[in-house]
């Protein structure tokens, strides 16, 4: 009986094979996109994930969930389960998120994370970093507390900074574009007409002081005065939040739209205004950053980390570095203003 034409992910296979070899893409090595090789191969992205799958089968190539496909057969981490030590400043619920999805990914590749809060105090955050030396951790992802940059260095193993980073340290970084964030924010509260525009949060930390830098660039644009009063550097905690906001609404001039640094602190503005009776946006509006939970409860405007893009990044430059190649020193994700019912226009009604 003839043999039918092969069927067209076949010869798409042998081609990704030749492609593999003619760039030569080592072992390990990322291959292009399922959409770039869609269009180098003239075909519908389902033909092209057919064929990397009997690529697959073959041990040709191999998949890691939500980050891409590689060269050769999957050897690293390895099937030996491997630890990832994890550093978070505090509980917050951004860290949280993030935490999930890396956890998601991390499983497919046998890495286990082994978390530890050091809640900003320097000397706790050396004892964690003592602690994963003791347990032989593969690497270390880590928002880090900006005194401890020189122990960070010190270590053995791979570290990935995300978020918070020391601005003169050379170990690679994974954060948003906080200064891009807090300017389409701010340019937004200006295009709803408010000119009383207040700050609450912290300026500790580059993260921090991105954000805050932004809220200035765009009262600076927009030839509106940069009032003392109106900001409230301190921290980004809820009970700061709170306490921010009261003395704001206690001038004679309050302000009629405040930006905070993060939604935990939004979080304690609204929370004050519920329990005094102040309207949200009729006489608020507020703003934060993140676009965390707390922030989809509250109906709360928020600047989009894209905690899922930053997991992704950060795992692939985690296996980057666990196969021994080079990464950035800095990946910038963009971020995004999510609008929702906290913000309105200097005339909005109750």
């Amino acid at each position: 009986m003839p043999r039918g034409k092969p069927e067209k992910y076949l010869g798409i296979a042998s081609g990704i094979v030749e492609l593999i070899s003619r760039n030569k893409i080592r072992r390990g090595q990322a291959l292009p996109s399922e959409r770039q090789l869609a269009l180098d191969f003239h075909c519908s992205q389902l033909t092209i994930r057919k064929a990397l799958r009997k690529l697959e089968q073959e041990n040709l190539i191999h998949k890691v969930p939500s980050i891409g496909n590689f060269a050769g057969p999957r050897s690293e981490p390895g099937n030996v389960p491997q630890l990832i030590g994890i550093v978070f400043p505090d509980d917050d619920i951004y860290y949280y998120r993030l935490l999930i999805r890396l956890e998601r990914i991390f499983e497919s590749l046998n890495l286990y994370p082994i978390i530890k809060l050091t809640n900003r105090i320097a000397t706790r955050e050396d004892e964690v970093l003592e602690f994963f030396c003791t347990q032989g951790v593969r690497a270390v992802i880590a928002v880090p507390n900006e005194q401890c940059s020189k122990r960070y260095e010190q270590l053995r193993c791979p570290v990935i900074f995300f978020d918070l980073f020391p601005e003169e340290s050379q170990i690679p970084r994974v954060i948003s574009d906080d200064f891009a964030g807090a300017v389409s924010a701010v340019e937004y509260l200006c295009a709803l007409g408010h000119r009383r525009i207040a700050y609450i949060g912290s300026a500790l930390d580059p993260s921090s002081r991105s954000r805050f830098d932004g809220y200035q660039t765009v009262l600076k644009k927009h030839g509106l005065e940069i009032d003392k009063k109106y900001i409230k550097n301190h921290s980004l905690t809820r009970e700061w939040g709170k306490q921010a906001v009261r003395e704001l609404l206690e001038l004679p001039e309050p302000p009629e739209a405040v930006f905070c640094g993060n939604d935990t602190a939004a979080a304690g503005v609204i929370r004050y205004c519920i329990a005094n009776r102040i309207e949200i946006p009729a006489q608020l509006s507020v703003i934060g950053f993140g676009d965390t939970e707390i922030a989809e409860d509250l109906s709360l405007s928020s600047v989009s980390q894209h905690s899922d893009k930053l997991a992704a990044v950060i795992s692939e430059n985690l296996i980057l570095l666990l196969t021994g190649r080079e990464i950035p020193r800095e990946t910038v994700i963009p971020t995004t203003l999510i609008i929702r019912h906290s913000t309105g226009s200097r005339l909005s009604e109750p």
